[in-house]
């Protein structure tokens, strides 16, 4: 009798537990994967860039934050004038369609040293909230390496 009720306790913490995954629910964390796999493929892309052109993305502008789109295009797509080893850096199917899995745009934020050489990149997507919370909250982030370009500020 003993066993049995530890059994039908144990049942009912693991039920319990498989039902507060499944209120999650597939969708979003298909989506959240989705979203990460791009701003990984996004950052690569910049830093392989960067390396192999030493540094034309962002010349001129030593700290910076805009919307991805132009990056992502001058990345994945080749423009009628460049030549087919200029935009094979991002693996992007849609070039009508650069947002994120929630229909958001994704957006970077970099950092150059005083010789125009990238030294942080920060790619990122608004998350399922839609909100653009600089990489803080349900934003979903891909940094060269975990640290934040700028400082964290605590509530």
């Amino acid at each position: 009798m003993r066993w049995s009720k530890y059994f039908l306790m144990l049942l009912a913490f693991a039920l319990a537990l498989l039902s507060y995954g499944c209120n999650r629910g597939p969708v979003i964390a298909e989506k959240e994967a989705q979203a990460l796999t791009k701003v990984r493929q996004i950052a690569v892309a910049i830093l392989v860039f960067e390396r192999d052109h030493q540094g034309s993305l962002f010349a001129g502008s030593k700290f910076g934050f805009e919307h991805a789109d132009r990056v992502i295009r001058s990345l994945a797509f080749r423009e009628s004038n460049e030549k087919p080893e200029n935009y094979n850096y991002l693996d992007w199917t849609d070039s009508g369609n650069l947002s994120d899995p929630w229909g958001n745009s994704y957006f970077i934020a970099w950092q150059l040293d005083d010789i125009n050489r990238l030294t942080t990149i920060f790619v990122w997507s608004a998350g399922p909230n839609g909100i653009n919370q600089f990489g803080h909250e349900d934003d979903i982030y891909s940094l060269d390496g975990n640290r934040m370009p700028w400082p964290v500020v605590k509530k």
